[in-house]
């Protein structure tokens, strides 16, 4: 939308996508957020883990609580491109059935991933998949508005699931799977608000956007936090402000590294061994659930830490040679 609100024309569309290079930095975020993803999830599954190393049961921070907001943020930062690069070669119609099968797939293949079998039948459950699936088409029709629209919209989703958490709907989300459906609100929040910072690329403004917004955001979950405090399981307001204002601040720097610094150095500008993974992110977050799925049954013997800690090292470098792998052979999987 332009500053009166009013939808992009595909000219105007055009001119943004012509800024939409490839970032090496977004590649390196989405990498480690991976190999992050990995480890910690391999960890999930034992009981011999440190409470530093697990998400608090209710209320409380570990530096495993900012993976998921870590993917969300991930995904938000090729969103608005991929969208406008689509719409100017292929069109409203075309683009928009592209992004509805994309995230539909998500969701699609969350609910058969997580499928579980009882003697009464099927049930299906929430997951990741499910919350980066609804959240993507809830973006979708919302992507073109400007973004003090679209963060006017976030804080109204991140305001009423903080309400609901108050309420009995507050019980089903703390006790849902990533706050089962009900928890959307705050999974959704995060996605438009990332996606409002990631509008720096388009008006070479990333500084004001990613450090100034991502600094914001980490400030305003102080005062908050003594309202409503720090909570993985609820999703609460503060817990969303700090996790995406610290993503962008991560991500800002990861910049600064990966495209200014590369001006001087070369050397920055090249794709690296963490890049690389970040061009396969869906495919090996695909084959790291089968290595976790693998672990459940290791978890039986209920190994010491320093075993489980090197498991999950080692599902870690599993998913980094397979993701050279790929890359090696050329093989790019996206959907």
């Amino acid at each position: 939308m332009n500053d009166q609100g009013k939808l992009v024309s595909s000219e105007e569309a055009a001119k943004q996508g012509v800024k939409s290079k490839r970032y090496l930095s977004i590649d390196v975020f989405k990498g480690i957020t991976i190999l992050l993803m990995t480890f910690v999830n391999t960890l999930s599954v034992f009981e011999n883990v440190p409470a530093w190393s697990r998400h608090p049961v209710d209320y409380g921070l570990t530096y495993v609580d900012f993976i998921a907001p870590f993917f969300v943020f991930m995904m938000a930062l090729n969103y608005k491109k991929s969208y406008l690069k689509r719409l100017v070669k292929e069109g409203r119609k075309r683009t928009y059935i592209h992004f509805l099968r994309r995230y539909s797939l998500f969701l699609l293949l969350g609910l058969i991933i997580n499928i579980n079998i009882t003697e009464e039948g099927f049930q299906l459950r929430w997951g990741t998949l499910q919350y980066l699936g609804t959240s993507g088409l809830i973006l979708l029709p919302l992507i073109e508005f400007h973004p003090v629209i679209r963060l006017s919209i976030a804080v109204i989703f991140m305001s009423i699931h903080q309400y609901l958490l108050g309420t009995s709907i507050g019980d089903q989300i703390y006790s849902g799977i990533e706050g089962g459906p009900q928890g959307m609100l705050s999974w959704s929040s995060m996605l438009i608000l990332s996606s409002v910072l990631s509008e720096g690329f388009l008006n070479d403004k990333v500084k004001s956007y990613f450090f100034h917004g991502g600094l914001i955001l980490v400030l305003l979950s102080v005062p908050t936090y003594f309202f409503w405090g720090f909570s993985r399981q609820r999703i609460t307001l503060p817990f969303i402000l700090l996790t995406i204002g610290t993503a962008s601040l991560i991500f800002y720097c990861l910049y600064l590294i990966f495209e200014r610094a590369s001006f001087s150095h070369p050397f920055f500008h090249q794709e690296n061994l963490i890049s690389i993974l970040g061009r396969n992110s869906f495919m090996l977050y695909m084959t790291h659930l089968l290595l976790v799925i693998f672990m459940y049954y290791v978890a039986t013997i209920n190994p010491p830490f320093i075993i489980v800690f090197l498991l999950g090292l080692m599902n870690t470098f599993i998913i980094w040679g397979f993701g050279i792998f790929l890359y090696k052979n050329r093989i790019f999987i996206v959907i």
